[in-house]
């Protein structure tokens, strides 16, 4: 799965590509994006928005689900967690 969300982070155009893979594959939070980029906090926090959007989209395109869930690490935990229970 962690394979796909990269591969999936990577195919957004600059600057979505690196913030996407930056927040959601390596789990960055976003000051260490803003001083990493030299860029104000917001700016990062609109790109990270724009980012999910994108990638609901193509996850919506693909047939993988809404990607309801980006964005919501507690969630992704959850249902990470609810999976490995099933198994």
């Amino acid at each position: 799965m962690k394979e796909g969300l990269r591969k999936a982070c990577q195919s957004l155009k600059p600057p979505y590509d690196e913030i996407a893979l930056e927040h959601y594959y390596y789990e960055m939070d976003v000051k260490e994006m803003a001083a990493r980029h030299e860029k104000n906090p917001k700016t990062i926090q609109t790109q990270i928005y724009r980012a999910r959007g994108m990638l609901r989209k193509l996850y919506a395109e693909k047939g993988l689900g809404e990607g309801k869930n980006l964005g919501q690490p507690e969630k992704r935990k959850g249902l990470l967690e609810e999976r490995g229970k099933r198994t």
